[in-house]
């Protein structure tokens, strides 16, 4: 199978590898960066290459990987379909839940297979996991909880994409890291999450921005920072210019620098406002009764990448965390623990997104799109609902995240938005018209 890549940043290099890996043939790179497209497709030997995406359009590929920033995935995404091109979308799809709905509709309708990084249920432990609170002995799914810390936003820190809302949207912890863990609450418990509860920390609305792109806090720039709700809208302001000021400008601000940076480096530094949030507090509820939580931070120091999942049955508890990958635990009242062990394969962040891929490409090699006899060909012409067709993968077996999915995460996102900017106030998670329940 032949493969394109359209952007070609940080996230492209781990698709490369696992094309790689998966035997698929890197064909086109596509990226705004004609050297950074040409350095890339060099690496992974791709003949095709440049600035123009008519080379992803001029057939001969199997499938699109996009791995731009999410304000492009829209665009990006409806041309590929349009063209019957299945992708592979880095998260989150969309930056609301309607326009990721309406890729999803538009999708199915077209027959064309499609899914999303949500990698982490790939996990051999989180794979386990999904199959012990699926057998009946586990009883029903009473509390889901857990975090997911990085430690990625803490000082210093980049300066990039991440901190610009009309390339990112205007959450960050949620988005960037919390998607991952709502998907494999959802995976793992096998329920949703039907309304939320959210309270965002913004901890340094003002940072000092260094000419080498690096950020950090200053004295008397943020106070103690900014706990978003009581009407504190995130983005206040403007994001036009995220550039507030420059030092040595004669402020009180300045000044109260002087001793932090010298005379001649402080033209060179400058006050960025920064509206998304570091960290944030979450309550759910989801559908059969359960409760759920979540405690998302992007400046945890020392956690590089810790996401921690533990799920209570009647019967049953079970937990993990990936500062300990390899091990699942589980108990019983009065059995003490059992903990199982994975100590070979699937135990890392690279090798869950390899078998994402081996799994989309074994789903299109088995067919994946193509209308099964008897069944439901996608939306109606009624109302634009799925009703109740299968999703393009299902028929091939593979549990693959595909855009609807990804859809009610992307909706997920904008009920905890809301809530944030209301105080915490409980926000129901919007039911697209003609709402599907995923058969997976």
């Amino acid at each position: 199978m032949r493969a394109g890549i359209w952007g070609a940043g940080n996230i492209a290099e781990v698709h490369g590898a696992a094309l790689a890996g998966a035997g698929v043939e890197l064909a086109a790179v596509v990226d705004t960066d004609g050297r950074r497209a040409e350095a890339f497709a060099r690496r992974y030997g791709a003949l095709r290459h440049g600035t123009d995406p008519d080379l992803l359009f001029s057939g001969g590929l199997d499938a699109v990987h996009v791995c731009t920033p999410p304000n492009l995935h829209f665009g990006m995404v409806s041309r590929l379909i349009d063209a019957g091109i299945p992708v592979l979308c880095e998260k989150p799809l969309c930056l609301t839940g309607a326009q990721a709905y309406e890729l999803a509709v538009k999708a199915r309708r077209a027959h064309v297979p499609n899914a999303v990084n949500f990698n982490l249920r790939y996990h051999q432990a989180l794979v386990r996991a999904r199959e012990m609170v699926s057998d009946g002995a586990f009883g029903p799914v009473r509390l889901v909880h857990g975090s997911y810390l990085q430690e990625f936003h803490a000082f210093p820190a980049p300066y990039g994409w991440r901190y610009d809302e009309a390339l990112a949207g205007k959450m960050r912890a949620v988005t960037e890291i919390g998607t991952h863990w709502f998907d494999i609450a959802q995976q793992v418990s096998g329920h949703t999450i039907q309304s939320v509860s959210a309270v965002f920390g913004r901890h340094d609305p003002v940072r000092l921005l260094g000419g080498d792109g690096m950020m950090k806090g200053g004295p008397d720039l943020s106070g103690n920072g900014v706990q978003v709700g009581k009407g504190a809208r995130l983005g206040d302001g403007g994001t036009a210019d995220p550039i507030v000021d420059s030092l040595g400008d004669g402020s009180d601000t300045a000044r109260g620098l002087d001793a932090m940076v010298s005379g001649e480096s402080s033209p060179a530094w400058r006050k960025v406002r920064v509206d998304s949030e570091d960290s944030a507090l979450i309550t759910m509820r989801m559908d059969g009764g359960a409760l759920a939580s979540v405690v998302l931070c992007e400046t945890s120091h020392g956690r590089s990448n810790r996401l921690s999942l533990e799920v209570t049955g009647r019967d049953q508890s079970l937990w993990w965390d990936s500062e300990d990958i390899g091990k699942l635990h589980g108990a019983r009242k009065g059995t003490g623990v059992n903990t199982q062990l994975f100590a070979f394969g699937n135990n890392g962040f690279a090798d869950s997104f390899r078998a994402l891929v081996a799994a989309f490409y074994e789903a299109l090699a088995a067919g994946a799109g193509k209308p099964e006899p008897g069944k439901p060909s996608g939306a109606t012409a009624k109302d634009g609902a799925v009703g109740d067709s299968e999703p393009v993968m299902a028929h091939t077996g593979h549990t693959l995240p595909d855009f609807m999915q990804a859809a009610r995460i992307a909706a997920i996102c904008d009920a905890v938005y809301e809530s944030a900017l209301a105080d915490g106030a409980w926000v129901e998670v919007e039911a697209f018209k003609g709402d599907i329940e995923e058969k997976t």
